[in-house]
Parts: C-alpha cells; structure tokens; sequence
C-alpha cells in the first residue's frame, strides 16, 4: 500500500480536491480599489453638490430679503414723499422719493433673524444698523435704490419745477443701500 493512499483513506476531506492557488489575485485587488475609488468620488460630488445648492440657497434667500425692504422703504406711502394737488386734497405719493421726516425704524420691513445696514452715500437719509453684529463678508447680500430726498412740504407745480431743472429744487439725489445678513 502506498503511503498517499493510506492517508487519503482515514482523512479524506484533508486532501480531496486540494488546489493550490491564491485566495485574492492581483487583478481582483487592483479592481476593488478602483471601485472603492469611483465611490469616494461619487460621494465627494455629491456632497459639494449639497453644499453648493445650500449656499445658493441662503444666498436666494438673502436677496429676496434684501430686495422686498428696499422696495418697501421706496414704495410704501409711510416713507415716500407726498405731494399735494394744487386743485384739492387728493395726495400723490411719489415712489423712489423719501421724506426724511416719515423714515423711522427699518426693523419692521425685516423678518426675525436678521440684520441690515442701511446708508445712503451723501449721508442726508437717517439710516440706521439694527443690531450692531459685525457681517461676515461673504453670507451678506446688498440692494441698492436710487432715491430723491425731501425734508420739506412739495407741491404739485414745486415738483414740475424741480422735472425742468428748477434751480429751487427741494429734491436731493441720492443713493440707499441696504445690507442683509443672518444671525
């Protein structure tokens, strides 16, 4: 009797079918890593997708914000100049015109949650900085209104004066900004 044979005998299972090979080939490693790699980056681009899409959010969302109070400050009969009709008391309110002595607080026309910064580049409209935080300069959005400024009664011929180019012209010219940013 052959020794092999003698062994294979009482332990059959131990040297049936026994191939020698290795258990992961070098082609299989290599493709597992590239695998893992196109998943890694898949995740990466989505993730900057996200944040992007989030930061065009708040962005959006600043400007609408921002947009909606600059139109309210210029729009808004509380604000905006009034003039008055030579033939009776009918009141015209001219858009784009603030009467300095109506501009109080600008907090009303902003939600919860967030600051602004109004100014006006000669200084003649009393604007004001609602909460004193300091913006970081890239989570702010700005919206600019060219206005006229009034601090004294107007009257319907004062006004068409003031259209020819009057010398006597009460209208001032002027420029409001208006900063939004979040809490």
């Amino acid at each position: 009797m052959q020794k092999n044979g003698h062994a294979k005998q009482f332990f059959p299972g131990l040297f049936a079918n026994r191939q020698k090979g290795q258990l992961f080939s070098l082609d299989f490693i290599i493709s597992m890593v590239a695998v893992t790699a196109a998943i890694g980056l898949l995740i990466h681009g989505i993730e900057v997708n996200a944040y992007s899409q989030k930061e065009q959010q708040l962005y959006d969302e600043l400007k609408q914000v921002a947009e909606t109070a600059a139109d309210l400050l210029v729009t808004s009969d509380g604000t905006t100049c009034e003039i008055q009709s030579l033939g009776g008391p009918a009141k015209v309110y001219l858009v784009n015109c603030l009467d300095e002595g109506k501009i109080g607080s600008l907090g009303d026309l902003f939600p919860n949650g967030y600051c602004y910064e109004s100014s006006s580049t000669n200084g003649s409209s009393s604007l004001e900085d609602n909460c004193g935080v300091a913006h970081n300069v890239q989570d702010f959005y700005e919206a600019k209104r060219e206005i006229v400024t009034l601090n004294l009664p107007l009257n319907k011929k004062d006004f068409e004066e003031c259209l020819r180019g009057a010398a006597t012209c009460k209208l001032d010219e002027d420029t409001i900004t208006i900063k939004v940013w979040r809490i």
